[in-house]
């Protein structure tokens, strides 16, 4: 697995190699299968590792290879890694989101961990209180995070309350990855 830094070009991203002579995670378990990352609420990342011998369907393999393996060693294993730098300190963090209310799910929009502004936005959508509207407005227009701006026009969206005008500020926001966002959202008007 190797790890990319993320390089703005115009209103894209390009995703560059950070250590071109090494890699982020490797093993020398020839079974290692690392096939799904998260962000940890905490800040440290997931790794799940399926842990097979073989990862190709037996029927896409030679004859002669297939009588030298199991083609189904390994389905009843599995791993799942918490990375995190040396000496990293995992802070107490509130798992259970769905405790909070609409209003503090919201200011989570702008929280530099993904964990916690998918979290919040997901629960936002699936309580549709639309009391937090106008608090989402607020963020779409004034958050100083790019993220966090375009994390509450997709809110608001998903509560059915995003309207034409709402998109006009973002058409024109400082920075290109919003203005891309608001393009997008007003494709349905």
């Amino acid at each position: 697995v190797y790890r990319a830094t993320l390089d703005e070009k115009g209103v894209g991203l390009v995703a560059n190699r950070a250590d071109p002579t090494g890699e982020f995670l490797a093993s020398k378990d020839i079974w290692f299968r690392p096939v799904q990352m998260a962000n940890a609420p905490d800040g440290a990342l997931f790794v799940v590792d399926i842990y097979r011998e073989l990862i190709e369907g037996a029927a896409f393999l030679p004859p002669e290879f297939v009588k030298y393996i199991d083609p189904v060693s390994g389905n009843d294993r599995g791993r799942i890694y918490r990375l995190a730098p040396k000496g990293f300190n995992a802070s107490q963090v509130n798992t259970n989101l769905s405790e909070l209310s609409a209003l503090e799910l919201a200011a989570l929009l702008e929280h530099p961990n993904g964990w916690h502004r998918d979290t919040a936005s997901r629960l936002l959508y699936q309580k549709q209180d639309r009391s937090v509207v106008t608090t989402l407005l607020k963020l779409a227009h004034g958050s100083s995070s790019p993220v966090g701006r375009m994390t509450a026009l997709h809110s608001l969206h998903g509560l059915n309350s995003l309207e034409a005008e709402h998109l006009l500020p973002a058409l024109a926001d400082r920075h290109p990855l919003v203005i891309v966002q608001a393009l997008r959202l007003a494709e349905s008007f």
